[in-house]
C-alpha cells in the first residue's frame, strides 16, 4: 500500500472518530463521562508505559495504547441505537490490547522485511478468528443459560470485533510511517536477545521429563480448585468450556495434540482463577479466557510442531525464547487495560484479571507440558524420511 493511501485512510479514520465524538457530545454525554474518561486515561498511560518498555519506541507504544480506544467513540455512537442493554464489561478492549501488542511485537520483529506488518497479521489472523468464534460460543452459552440476554451477548461480541479490528487497522497503517533509527534497532535487538536467553530456560517443560512434573503440579492445583468451586459451578460448565476451547485451539494450532494440551491448560487456569478470584458463582468472567486462547494458538502451533518432529533441547529453547516474550507482552497489555475497573467491578474484576494472568502462565508452562505428555502417550506415525533423518 502506498504512502498516500495509508495517510488518506488514517485521515478518514481519525475524522470519522472525531465525528462520532461530536455526535456523542451533541446528544448529551453520559452523567459519568468524567469518571469513564479518567479510567480510560489511566488505561492509556499504563499500556503506553508497558509498550514503551517492550517496544523501545514512543510512537509505536502510543499506537498500541491508542489503537483499541479508537473503537470507543464508534461504539458510543451505536449504543443509543442498540435494541438491548449496551453496557460494556471491557472484554472487547482487553482483547483489542492483546491483539495490538501481539501485532506490534511481531511487526517490529520483522523490521528488516519489506512487509513486516502484513507478515505479522498473516500469522495471527487464524488465531484471531478462532478466538472470536470461541467468544461467540461462550456468549451463546451464556444466553442459553440465562446469564445474559441476546443483545447483551451480541454487544460484547461487537466490542471485541470492533476494538481488535481498530487496533490492527491502526498498527498496520501507521507502523510503516514510524521512523526507525539504527539506535532503535540496536535497543530492540538487545532486549530481544535478553528475553530469548531468559525464557529459553523455561523450555524444559516442553520435554516429557520436566513436562510430567509441571503437569502433575497443575493437576493437583486443578483438583483443589475444582472441589473448591464445585458448590458454585458444576462440572458441566468446565466440560463445555473445555469443548469450546479445544475446537478453537484446534482451528488455530492445527495440531490436535497441541490443541488438547492448550484446552487442558486453559481450563485448569480458569478453575484456579475462579478459586482464587472468588467470583461469587457468576460466570461473567469466563469469556475472558479467549485472551490467553488467542496467545496460545500460534505459540502451540510452532512449539508443538517441533515437539512432534525434533524435540531437541536446543531447538525447543530457541523457539520458546523467540515466542514467549510476545505472549507475555500481550497478556500483560490485556491485564493492565482492566485496571480502571478495579473500583467498580469488585470480585468480578479480580476473577477476570486472574483468568488472564493464570491463562498466560498456563500458556507458557502448562500447555507445553501437557502437549509433551500427549505426544509421548499418543505418538504420531512418522514418515520414512523423518525416521531416516532422526537416525
Amino acid at each position: 500500500m502506498s504512502l498516500r493511501i495509508r495517510l488518506a485512510v488514517l485521515a478518514i479514520l481519525c475524522l470519522a472518530t472525531l465525528g462520532f465524538v461530536a455526535v456523542i457530545l451533541l446528544h448529551g454525554p453520559a452523567p459519568d463521562l468524567p469518571q469513564i474518561a479518567s479510567r480510560h486515561a489511566v488505561t492509556f498511560l499504563l499500556v503506553f508505559a508497558l509498550a514503551l518498555v517492550q517496544l523501545r519506541h514512543a510512537v509505536l507504544a502510543a499506537l498500541v495504547a491508542l489503537g483499541p480506544m479508537l473503537a470507543l467513540p464508534w461504539l458510543g455512537a451505536i449504543a443509543p441505537l442498540w435494541p438491548g442493554p449496551a453496557a460494556s464489561n471491557s472484554l472487547g478492549l482487553a482483547f483489542g490490547y492483546a491483539i495490538a501488542a501481539f501485532v506490534a511485537e511481531a511487526a517490529v520483529a520483522n523490521i528488516l522485511g519489506e512487509r513486516a506488518e502484513e507478515a505479522a497479521l498473516g500469522r495471527m489472523e487464524t488465531s484471531w478468528a478462532a478466538s472470536l468464534v470461541c467468544l461467540a460460543g461462550f456468549l451463546a452459552a451464556g444466553v442459553g443459560l440465562g446469564v445474559a440476554t441476546f443483545w447483551q451477548g451480541a454487544w460484547f461480541a461487537l466490542e471485541a470485533v470492533w476494538a481488535s479490528a481498530a487496533a490492527v487497522t491502526v498498527i498496520l497503517l501507521a507502523a510503516p510511517l514510524v521512523p526507525r533509527s539504527e539506535d532503535f534497532i540496536a535497543r530492540w535487538n538487545r532486549r530481544h536477545e535478553f528475553e530469548s536467553r531468559l525464557f529459553s530456560e523455561l523450555a524444559a517443560v516442553a520435554a516429557p521429563r520436566w513436562g510430567r512434573s509441571a503437569a502433575g503440579i497443575a493437576l493437583v492445583m486443578a483438583a483443589i480448585a475444582f472441589f473448591g468451586a464445585r458448590p458454585q459451578l458444576s462440572g458441566f460448565v468446565w466440560a463445555g468450556s473445555f469443548a469450546l476451547l479445544f475446537v478453537a485451539a484446534l482451528a488455530g494450532a492445527r495440531l490436535w495434540r497441541a490443541a488438547l494440551g492448550a484446552a487442558t491448560a486453559l481450563v485448569i487456569a480458569m478453575m484456579v482463577a475462579f478459586w482464587v478470584g472468588r467470583a461469587a458463582g457468576t460466570m461473567d468472567w469466563i469469556p475472558f479466557s479467549v485472551i490467553p486462547l488467542f496467545c496460545t494458538t500460534g505459540f502451540a502451533r510452532k512449539l508443538g510442531r517441533l515437539q512432534e518432529t525434533d524435540p531437541s533441547e536446543a531447538g525447543l529453547g530457541a523457539v520458546y525464547g523467540e515466542l514467549a516474550g510476545r505472549v507475555v507482552f500481550a497478556i500483560l497489555a490485556a491485564a493492565v487495560s482492566l485496571a480502571g475497573l478495579m473500583s467498580m467491578w469488585g470480585a468480578q474484576w479480580l476473577a477476570a484479571e486472574m483468568v488472564i494472568l493464570a491463562g498466560g502462565t498456563a500458556v507458557l508452562v502448562v500447555q507445553p507440558a501437557f502437549t509433551a505428555i500427549f505426544i509421548s502417550l499418543l505418538p504420531r506415525r512418522r514418515s520414512v524420511e523423518e525416521l531416516y533423518r532422526t537416525s
